[in-house]
């Protein structure tokens, strides 16, 4: 029954006092971290414990490839596109199941379709945003006061600014 599990990118903060049930990885970036949710519904999603994970992983897979896998197979890169006189200057990944985010880790995918470079955002949990490096100056702070909106206003606050692709690489340790 792992047909639903996703990664989910969360603060790190959620496992700085050990009381949070489940494991992670951290990212690149010192703020950020992923774990693990299966899907239940549409709207809802349970983080995987503990017991769940070992569940699967005792099942011969590997909990953060198969999320990755079903991650990468879900729907769209993105869901929408915001446009600043007459230019593309954000893709917006806000997803039915709520991990938006999430797809930033879709590193290797995002390098195929913006081969000239881009900055990601995560504003707020449910929302990733990837920002083409070609836009301008002028546009790139129309940008940044987007995000900067989102963050303050967004239900689940995450980070403010944009951020090198690098920042959201999972460092195995």
């Amino acid at each position: 029954m792992s047909n639903n599990l996703f990664p989910i990118v969360v603060p790190k903060r959620y496992f700085s006092r050990g009381n949070f049930p489940s494991f992670h990885k951290q990212l690149r970036h010192p703020e950020l971290a992923v774990t693990w949710v299966e899907l239940t519904s549409k709207n809802s999603m349970i983080y995987v414990n503990f017991e769940r994970h070992q569940e699967i992983e005792m099942s011969g897979n590997d909990v953060h490839s198969l999320a990755m896998s079903h991650l990468r197979s879900s729907e769209f890169l993105t869901t929408h596109e915001k446009m600043i006189s007459d230019r593309c200057t954000i893709h917006i990944m806000m997803h039915d199941d709520g991990l938006g985010s999430s797809r930033l880790l879709l590193i290797s995918d995002l390098d195929e379709v913006f081969p000239e470079g881009y900055w990601l955002a995560i504003p707020e949990r449910s929302c990733g945003i990837v920002v083409p490096k070609s836009i301008n100056a002028e546009d790139r702070e129309t940008v940044e006061n987007f995000v900067e909106h989102l963050y303050c206003e967004g239900s689940t606050a995450m980070l403010p600014g944009l951020f090198d692709r690098s920042e959201f690489e999972i460092l195995d340790r």
